[in-house]
């Protein structure tokens, strides 16, 4: 039953993800995680053994993708819902100070995925990006742990990589001050879904330069490192 639910893009996305490093005492943070790409970002992470991953979307639909990963990930990974509502400063708020107590104890969060809602107005856009960079602020304290007990964490932003955009800022925020997080980026425009799922996968849980970059547009370069 639990094979269903497998990531099954394409044998080349399976290879893709065989190369990928293993993910043993990593936890993991994942917006909009109920479908698409988030979800096949959680089940990619429960097949490489990540020990914790927090699903970080609408209550019903974060217990709900619980439920599912846990039939496919192994016994050593523990999956946990965390409710969050973008449209509320309030519910982003709560949900960094749950996610950051939750991750205290297994020194620190190696990976905030932060996926983009389809917005309908510049208004809604907005506010979803403001929610967005506040969440992973308000959780780099303990992505700052996990750079020193385990050497490595990371940023990555779906679909939040124009020019003048909040990613880029906080970006430029962690270059500035030194810090040993990466925040990288991973634009939209890609020809296929298999293709924008590769991106992401390898932004996640590939190498990345130190700083990290913003991931090209381009279908034929994968990284655009920022200077």
């Amino acid at each position: 039953m639990g094979g269903s639910l497998s990531v099954r893009l394409s044998p080349a996305v399976d290879a893709m993800l065989a190369e990928l490093p293993d993910l043993s005492g990593k936890v993991i943070a994942i917006t909009s995680c109920s479908q698409g790409l988030g979800f096949y970002l959680a089940q990619a992470a429960a097949r490489k053994g990540a020990s914790k991953i927090l699903l970080l979307d609408g209550e019903r639909n974060a217990v709900r993708a619980a439920e599912k990963l846990r039939m496919i990930a192994t016994p050593k990974t523990k999956v946990e819902p965390v409710s969050l509502d973008l449209h509320s400063l309030a519910s982003v708020r709560n949900c960094a100070k749950r996610v950051a107590k939750k991750v205290a104890a297994h020194g620190g969060l190696d990976l905030l995925a932060v996926f983009s809602r389809r917005c309908t107005s510049d208004e809604q856009r907005q506010s979803n990006d403001l929610s967005q960079i506040l969440l992973a602020q308000g959780l780099l304290q303990k992505l700052e742990l996990a750079t020193r007990t385990r050497g490595d964490a990371r940023v990555v932003f779906q679909g939040l990589c124009s020019s003048g955009s909040p990613s880029r800022d906080l970006h430029k925020q962690l270059q500035t001050t030194g810090s040993k997080v990466k925040s990288l980026a991973v634009g939209l425009g890609f020809e296929s879904l298999e293709a924008e799922f590769k991106q992401v996968a390898s932004a996640c849980f590939g190498q990345a330069s130190s700083g990290g970059g913003l991931l090209s547009r381009s279908r034929s370069k994968a990284w655009l490192l920022c200077a």
